[in-house]
């Protein structure tokens, strides 16, 4: 009975792409700040 329409999957895809950026941003930016810190001791 799970139908899922090619609407649905794209929104799925999209957002599922979107939240994988935001990790990957928010881990860049974290290896970033640690890496300034290290580097101004």
């Amino acid at each position: 009975m799970e139908k899922i329409s090619g609407t649905q999957l794209v929104v799925m895809t999209l957002l599922q792409s979107v939240k994988n950026s935001l990790y990957e941003n928010t881990l860049l930016i974290t290896i970033k700040l640690l890496a300034c810190r290290i580097g101004h001791k």
